[in-house]
């Protein structure tokens, strides 16, 4: 297998950022999906988007926000192109955060070289 990573976000500022502003808000969780790594033009080649995992997920809080240090809870996710899967939850609320991780790819050793493009879908209910 070959293995890429980069970090996604670095603390507050970066990253995926997460604003409830609903006045009577009683938490919300947070889920990731990918599609399939299609290759470039003229490389009938794809990579598994369940080969894709975010990692080291972990809430940066801002001060003096109602979303404090330990009111995030945080998971890291994998094989999440054929479901969403939850990486944040909160029951507090309203509030900003910020979460960041480590985006992992394994793909195959048969992988053609080339750029790979996938969408990943953060949703927040």
């Amino acid at each position: 297998m070959l293995t890429t990573s980069a970090q996604f976000g670095t603390g507050a500022g970066g990253g995926i950022t997460i604003t409830d502003t609903r006045p009577a808000s009683s938490g919300w969780e947070a889920s990731a999906q990918t599609t399939d790594f299609i290759g470039p033009i003229g490389v009938r080649t794809t990579i598994d988007g369940n080969g894709l995992s975010f990692a080291d997920v972990t809430p940066s809080y801002i001060s003096g926000n109602n979303l404090a240090a330990g009111s995030v809870h945080t998971n890291s996710i994998d094989h999440f192109r054929s479901a969403k899967k939850t990486f944040a939850t909160t029951t507090a609320g309203p509030g900003t955060v910020d979460i960041s991780g480590l985006l992992q790819l394994l793909a195959p050793t048969s992988t053609l070289p080339g750029d790979y493009t996938a969408t990943i879908t953060f949703t927040v209910v």
